[in-house]
């Protein structure tokens, strides 16, 4: 049953495409048929596989720093409630901006490479996942804590036998949301910094030459890498860590 809401939202857009390709000249919009039959060859080029493999390590680096800021504060957050009020205005105020809009000064820093890009794309991440966070601490009962205290535990089993399960739900929510974040920033970055490599640059590639297919080629490779990597990675992650609701 899952698959269903996927296969309509789909069937949606490629209808919606396919009206536009004919109201549009082929070489401004090119129709779903078109597009499809060019991509099998167009993927398996190693050229491709090379791009992907860039895209997908730089997201995987944002995404894993990120998680690692975000729980870091949740440590200090749990352990430490003064400090929840600072990370939360610290949060507050650097998501105000667009992580995008750090990248020209990064890149006077850092120079052209995979630095920078990483950068936004784990500011990116790391706004949700960490105010996720500092909420979810915020909305445990005090009772659990009055208990846990009464049993015996310290400062750090609190937080690491309370207030960190507690909190995991609100966090793996924060996750799923800096996923898209990241994904969209990261494209948008790298196409933002003309990378030679990566899915970002080789639509900004294609567009400049006119070539429509790869652009919506590409675009259609990054919908179906959200909905694989949503299936294989976030969904049983969550499966596993929150086993006990799905039983």
């Amino acid at each position: 049953m899952r698959i269903w809401p996927y296969v309509l939202a789909v069937g949606t857009l490629l209808s919606l495409w396919q009206l536009a390709a004919w109201s549009l000249p082929a070489f401004l919009l090119p129709d779903p048929a078109r597009v499809l039959s060019q991509m099998p060859e167009a993927i398996s080029e190693g050229a491709f596989w090379n791009t992907l493999f860039t895209s997908l390590g730089r997201l995987f680096t944002a995404l894993a720093s990120a998680a690692a800021l975000a729980v870091g504060m949740l440590f200090l957050g749990a352990a430490f409630p003064a400090l929840r009020g600072y990370f939360r205005a610290l949060m507050a105020l650097l998501q105000s901006v667009p992580p995008i809009a750090w990248f020209p000064l990064l890149l006077l820093w850092f120079g052209f490479g995979a630095l920078p890009i990483v950068i936004v794309v784990t500011l990116a991440a790391l706004f949700p996942l960490a105010i996720a966070g500092l909420n979810a601490l915020e909305q445990i009962e005090p009772r659990w804590l009055d208990l846990a205290r009464v049993l015996g535990a310290g400062r750090w089993q609190v937080v690491r036998r309370v207030y960190l399960p507690a909190a995991l739900p609100a966090l793996l929510t924060g996750l799923e949301i800096g996923f898209g974040n990241a994904w969209r920033s990261l494209i948008a970055v790298e196409m933002l910094a003309g990378a030679a490599r990566g899915l970002g640059g080789n639509i900004q590639l294609a567009g400049q030459l006119g070539d429509m297919v790869t652009v919506l080629i590409g675009i259609c490779v990054i919908g179906l890498l959200t909905v694989v990597l949503d299936w294989l990675l976030l969904e049983p992650l969550k499966r596993r860590l929150l086993a006990w609701r799905y039983r």
